[in-house]
């Protein structure tokens, strides 16, 4: 209860860390999910201020309560520092979609302001339930922009057609492919699973397999398509799976069986029933190459050896993730830098940041450094020195980045082992401290965030050859690291 008073819980209700908050709801309801809170937003306004007016009970200043949602400022809790804040200025409502390893997503209504945004999970919000049979109703008006769009795609080569879906910007086979290659089996040799499930290919019979127009995707086309169709694992997967495999919704049409897989070194099938995996077209190193896996309870990108046999869904060309590119010229001092934008629509520096300040250094002194590797600044100094419309990430935005990309896939291919995947090409610039000692300097990289842990400490994206993470220590906010600056919506 805020301040530990009953009669605010009788009030306003009570205040749950989002573990809490996932098993807080009676039975036949549920925590809302991300999407779920974004429909009950396009609903009740269009702009921000429009919904929190008509969100709000109308005893909470200028609310109109227009949809008889009634909302209060219920305020929050900050478990880890056990401080209550808002009451009477600020609602939140948790929903069950994580925002990152240690964040989740939520619905924040202030006076003027209703937006879901993310936060840290240990934080304690109000929880709005949702009634299950509610479900349904995603696929509505309300939800046009998710419907799929059908098509059919006829293989010249063998006169076999396929069912193909748009899903956001990309078109992709809706059924697998069913061509035969050298390397590529039916599951128990039988014809019949073939024709069910489609063939099950190697990685190097994979690459060829697609007709003319189409091709594999890359490991970047098949993180797009997850997000299109949610932002947590769990979400994903009954969203991709077939409504004949258990629990799946297909809600955009790109009905995932459940095909197994082959593993030719010891001519074994298995997972038949339980998982399908489909090859992309990334190689990881010589023996792995990246395929997206989905399970009854799961879905995600991850490597695999190349000589399992597995699904191929071929991803039309002409909607293939390009290249990533752009560029911000800075005004303040003419420098240019290349941009990246993730498949969750972020836009990021693909450059370290080097405008000089007061607080920031070269490593070692050297202008070389910072010509190749951006300044090193102090986290006061880091603060303040994005250019205009861009800012320091916070932690939780490093954190989803991650959980985008693994660091392997942020560093770039001259850094060892690095697959630089979206374009994000960190290098490794070392750190220092105090500006007297300088380390690491093509061993690790350290990414100021905007969050603070208290008066002394800071929370950083450490990348090393071999972890990368944003979770594990806060730093001294004298220590100098790099700024990537991050592109306000």
């Amino acid at each position: 209860c805020y301040d530990n008073d009953p009669a605010n819980c009788k009030k306003y209700g009570r205040l749950y860390t989002w573990v809490a908050a996932m098993n807080a709801c009676p039975a036949g309801w549920h925590l809302p999910s991300k999407k779920e809170l974004e429909i009950l937003q396009s609903t009740v306004g269009t702009s921000k201020a429009e919904r929190s007016l008509n969100l709000r009970a109308r005893s909470w200043e200028y609310g109109s309560d227009e949809f008889g949602f009634s909302a209060l400022p219920a305020g929050r809790y900050k478990s880890h520092i056990e401080e209550f804040s808002s009451l009477r200025y600020h609602t939140h409502f948790w929903s069950s979609t994580k925002g990152g390893s240690s964040a989740a997503y939520y619905l924040n209504i202030s006076d003027g302001y209703a937006s879901v945004d993310n936060n840290f999970k240990n934080y304690g919000y109000s929880v709005r339930c949702l009634q299950d049979s509610n479900e349904g109703d995603e696929v509505s008006s309300q939800r046009s922009k998710a419907q799929p769009s059908s098509g059919t795609l006829k293989d010249s080569r063998d006169g076999k057609t396929y069912k193909t879906v748009k899903i956001g910007d990309q078109v992709w086979m809706a059924e697998n492919l069913n061509y035969k290659t050298s390397e590529s089996y039916c599951y128990d040799n039988k014809e019949g699973n073939c024709k069910k499930y489609g063939r099950l290919y190697t990685w190097d019979d994979a690459k060829k397999a697609c007709p003319a127009g189409w091709s594999l995707p890359s490991e970047e086309d098949l993180e797009i398509l997850q997000f299109a169709v949610d932002t947590s694992e769990a979400e994903r997967s009954p969203n991709l799976r077939a409504r004949s495999w258990d629990n799946g919704l297909d809600k955009f049409g790109f009905s995932a069986l459940p095909a197994g897989n082959y593993y030719s070194i010891h001519k074994e099938f298995s997972d038949l029933g339980d998982h399908t995996y489909f090859w992309s077209s990334t190689e990881r190193n010589s023996f792995d190459a990246y395929s997206l896996s989905i399970y009854d309870g799961g879905a995600g990108v991850n490597y695999r050896a190349k000589y399992y046999g597995y699904s191929v869904r071929c991803l039309q060309d002409s909607s293939k993730a390009q290249p990533p590119s752009g560029t911000l010229k800075d005004s303040r001092d003419g420098k240019t830098y290349k941009t990246v934008k993730m498949p969750d629509g972020k836009t990021w520096m693909a450059e370290n940041l080097n405008y000089g300040t007061k607080d920031s250094w070269c490593y070692d002194n050297d202008p070389a450094n910072c010509k190749k590797y951006g300044r090193l600044y102090t986290w006061e100094a880091a603060k303040k020195a994005c250019p205009a419309g861009w800012r320091l990430p916070s932690r939780d935005e490093f954190g989803r980045l991650l959980d985008i990309a693994e660091g392997i896939r942020l560093r770039a291919r001259s850094w060892e082992d690095g697959l630089d995947m979206f374009g994000f090409s960190a290098l490794p610039a070392g750190y220092s401290h105090n500006s007297e000692k300088f380390y690491d300097l093509g061993g690790s990289t350290r990414f100021w965030t905007s969050t603070e842990y208290d008066s002394y400490h800071a929370y950083s994206l450490n990348l090393t050859a071999y972890r990368a993470d944003v979770d594990d220590y806060a730093y001294d906010l004298s220590d100098e690291y790099s700024v990537r600056c991050l592109q306000d919506n």
